[in-house]
């Protein structure tokens, strides 16, 4: 086993509670990316921070140096729904919707126009509005809470 599998495993497993058998094909692995991309640029622009987060996110899961290479150049002209019908992607619709969330909220602005995509991205793919409701609530939370646990850890900040 690689250390990019023992990296994958272990993040699929304690983020998502997945299997540690769970493996996922080059093929699906490019379109997830792909969909977070989209997502990101749902305002029409895609910050560095946002491509960041999507290259370190989809990394720790796994994608190969030509998965990552061809997300670098993606342009973002793929149909959305054409990445979710093949493999695990047809199970990891909720989870892409909530990461896409993620990936648009990771320049520290999670904008409207993000949002809408998202939430158009979700109906297209029957995840319906409640749903993504429900997704930016937790998305929230999750970000207070990270903040809180920061502060609390390092109550000074890490300037040094």
């Amino acid at each position: 086993m690689t250390v990019r599998e023992d990296i994958s495993r272990w993040m699929f497993s304690d983020y998502w509670g997945a299997p540690k058998d769970l493996k996922m094909s080059a093929e699906e692995n490019l379109a997830y990316g792909k969909a977070l991309l989209m997502a990101a640029n749902g305002d029409g622009r895609l910050t560095d921070a946002e491509k960041e987060w999507i290259l370190g996110y989809v990394a720790t899961g796994g994608h190969s140096d030509e998965t990552l290479a061809q997300l670098r150049g993606f342009g973002g002209d793929a149909e959305f729904e054409s990445l979710f019908t093949e493999g695990i992607q047809r199970i990891a619709q909720r989870v892409c919707i909530y990461d896409a969330i993620r990936a648009a909220g990771s320049d520290g602005d999670l904008a409207d126009d993000e949002i809408e995509t998202v939430r158009s991205m979700a109906r297209r793919i029957g995840v319906t509005d409640e749903i993504v409701d429900e997704f930016l609530d937790l998305y929230r939370q999750e970000q207070d809470l990270k903040s809180r646990r920061v502060q609390a850890v390092f109550p000074g900040g890490l300037g040094g």
